[in-house]
């Protein structure tokens, strides 16, 4: 695969103005000038080969960086600096919290370290998981035919009943 591939699989950090994105067995990212143009990728090459999945997240401040195989890096230097409990399907940053939704559950992390708690059980496979800029997390969850959002305060209390995206319950 190109690195033009590598690239449109990646995820944007507006707090470092780069693309991150895997290159071979590792975490890379290259770098966007102000004017668009890409810098040269750059990645760790002293870091052993890893198994890496999609998603990536980078933190709002761009100092950490998941995959959804459960690896977390420094964002940065790109060193590796250990690995979730589980894999995630998807993750997403409260702040420096790092919520993570997993085949059994919502999960809630004070850091992306340290030790999770299932704050919610999910009821199908799930897809995705976002916070919103007034704190609130959705839930994007396939329940046979329907797509479910579910949507959750900070403590994890649901707001609103589940919505269907097809309009039935």
């Amino acid at each position: 695969r190109s690195c033009r591939t590598w690239i449109a699989e990646g995820v944007w950090s507006s707090g470092r103005q780069r693309i991150y994105h895997f290159g071979g067995f590792a975490l890379a990212y290259t770098p966007v000038g102000r004017d668009g143009t890409l810098g040269y990728m750059v990645d760790n090459a002293n870091i052993k080969p890893l198994q890496l999945r999609h998603p990536i997240r980078v933190s709002p401040d761009g100092n950490r960086a998941v995959t959804g195989s459960g690896h977390v890096f420094d964002a940065n230097s790109l060193d590796h600096l250990g690995t979730l409990s589980s894999e995630m399907v998807d993750g997403a940053w409260l702040g420096a919290e790092l919520v993570t939704l997993r085949r059994d559950g919502l999960y809630w992390q004070p850091s992306e370290l340290a030790d999770a708690e299932r704050v919610a059980e999910i009821s199908g496979f799930g897809r995705g998981v976002f916070t919103t800029p007034s704190g609130r997390i959705v839930t994007v969850v396939e329940q046979g035919a329907s797509t479910v959002l579910a949507v959750y305060d900070r403590t994890f209390q649901v707001l609103t009943p589940p919505l269907f995206a097809d309009g039935f319950d």
